[in-house]
């Protein structure tokens, strides 16, 4: 099949190095009608495949070295500037494009529009038929930099969606907008931000996500308004407690850390609520009891403050904490230790509102006493008897505590010496 091109020496120039690529590059493309559309030069408010053929803008013949529009998207992103292609290249990709969306039409029976639907296939068809074009990486750096962008503004970042659709198994009905749900949504933007398995990953330069937002404060409301088919890129300084921000029909879970970057996704677009909760609770929690094993444990007066910077204040007030034998509970009726402690926490695992998991690092007595509750005279030397608050304290470090909050209860779980132990905290009374 041979490509009619404007009779012109100008475009006769400008085609005459394309044909190498042009011509085994049609004869792959998946989408191909039974005769190819002319190359005319484009009127004013032609783009793509118009009634007439295939409309390329004048601009492509020189003199630069890149449309006027490549030019421009160049200077604006120096870091990957080098993606946008030169004039030969947007006129052979363009082309292309052209007669997939020529080939659409004939499988379909009918005109298009030229949505991020139609578009979209078209686009993925040139780059498989014509990888060395590059024609999607633009779209690429793009979607990862200016997430906010719907694929109405920008219909050709329809072609990733397409290639996530396959990969992901998913059908995309020929010349058919797909039925997109949230969580269809949600899965393709995960993919778009993973720079090791999306778009990113076989781009000839590094790509980098931009376009963050500050966290809306929820005192002005806590909504964000984004466009259709759309996501909003959004950041926060998150403390040792981490945090879980909730946008309705989503969630993501965040460990600790400065300028934690996420993406909300906007399927449907306009104003979109978002709540922020924190993973672990923090503020003041009193040892009640636990379990060692199938052995119950009780305890008073030992409370752990923990802090949004990662540290704990330990106050021991009256405190004792052991099983509840017959001798230990006569003891505890006689001496109280009190006294303070200190440490450190922090979160190794998020998974929701009030549970993930957390690991406790050096915790420490310090300043402890032991003290009668009531006349009469110490059974044992105070540091005899301090010993086995210091050893669980020890045994408490470098193990990963399993939490999980149910009202104003807080309950760990972890291997204590090989044995599976659960401790219960819960909230003072005020």
């Amino acid at each position: 099949m041979d490509l009619r091109w404007p009779d012109d020496e100008a475009w006769a120039a400008l085609a005459g190095p394309l044909r190498a690529v042009l011509e085994p590059a049609i004869a792959r493309l998946a989408l191909r009608p039974t005769e190819l559309p002319p190359v005319v030069e484009a009127r004013a408010g032609e783009v793509g495949l118009t009634p007439r053929g295939i409309a390329l803008d004048r601009a492509l013949l020189g003199p630069g070295t890149r449309h006027p529009l490549d030019e421009a998207w160049a200077a604006a992103h120096p870091a990957v500037a080098s993606l946008a292609p030169d004039r030969w290249r947007r006129a052979a990709g363009l082309v292309l494009e052209g007669i997939a969306f020529a080939g659409l039409q004939e499988e379909i029976g009918a005109p298009l529009p030229r949505t991020w639907w139609t578009l979209g296939p078209a686009a993925e068809a040139v780059d498989r038929a014509a990888p060395e074009l590059g024609w999607l990486w633009p779209e690429a750096a793009d979607l990862l930099l200016h997430p906010e962008v719907g694929l109405s503004a920008a219909p050709r970042r329809g072609a990733w969606l397409v290639r996530w659709a396959r990969q992901a198994g998913r059908d995309w009905p020929a010349g058919e907008r797909p039925a997109l749900d949230d969580d269809d949504w949600a899965a393709f933007g995960a993919w778009v931000d993973d720079l090791g398995h999306g778009p990113a990953a076989g781009c000839p330069v590094p790509l980098t996500r931009g376009g963050a937002r500050e966290l809306p404060d929820p005192s002005d409301g806590g909504t964000l308004d984004a466009a259709p088919l759309s996501f909003v890129r959004l950041r926060l300084d998150v403390d040792a407690g981490g945090t879980v921000v909730d946008w309705g029909h989503g969630r993501t879970a965040l460990l600790p850390g400065e300028h934690r970057e996420f993406l909300v996704p906007a399927r449907s677009g306009g104003a979109i609520p978002l709540a922020r909760q924190p993973v672990l609770p923090l503020g003041t929690w009193r040892l009640a009891g636990g379990t060692f094993g199938d052995r119950p444990g009780a305890a008073r007066g030992i409370d752990l403050d923990l802090r949004a910077d990662g540290h704990i204040d330990i106050v021991f007030a009256d405190a004792f904490a052991g099983p509840p034998t017959p001798y230990l509970l006569g003891l505890a009726r006689t001496v109280g230790v009190s006294g303070t402690g200190r440490g450190r926490y922090h979160l190794v695992r998020a998974d929701g509102p009030g549970r993930g998991a957390l690991r406790f690092d050096a915790l420490s007595p310090d300043l402890l006493t032991v003290h009668p509750r009531m006349g009469g005279r110490f059974a044992l030397p105070a540091e005899t008897f301090l010993e086995p608050v210091r050893r669980s304290l020890d045994a408490m470090s470098g193990v990963d505590w399993e939490f999980s909050t149910e009202g104003d209860t807080l309950r760990l779980e972890a291997p204590l010496f090989g044995t599976p132990t659960v401790l219960r905290l819960e909230r003072p009374e005020s």
